[in-house]
């Protein structure tokens, strides 16, 4: 939630974060649900938006958390600094989610 806010403070959506002093636990008890490439493709098709659309297909192919899918930098073809060193990673890019983020 503090990325989200972080991103909602920048482009002026919201004044601040309501969340910043709520404590949180580390570790979900929530269970993964396991979903087949058939109930992806449905639930992509379902969605009414391309913006909608090529963050849920970016999750699904590169397997990232929706935070870390929001945390992701692109500059012009070049790769930035991280933070720190663990932040310092690649992620697979499938040929055609590369050409779904170029229409994007």
């Amino acid at each position: 939630m503090h990325r989200i806010y972080k991103v909602g403070i920048l482009h002026d959506y919201v004044a601040k974060n309501p969340v910043l002093h709520v404590e949180t636990r580390s570790k979900s008890t929530y269970p993964a649900i396991i979903i087949t490439p058939a109930q992806t493709v449905a639930i992509l098709k379902s969605l009414p938006s391309p913006l909608h659309y090529t963050l849920v297909l970016t999750c699904a192919a590169t397997a990232l958390r929706s935070s870390e899918v929001l945390a992701l930098r692109w500059a012009k073809g070049e790769d930035g600094e991280t933070n720190t060193d663990a932040s310092d990673g690649y992620v697979p890019l499938h040929p055609l989610l590369a050409g779904r983020l170029r229409t994007w």
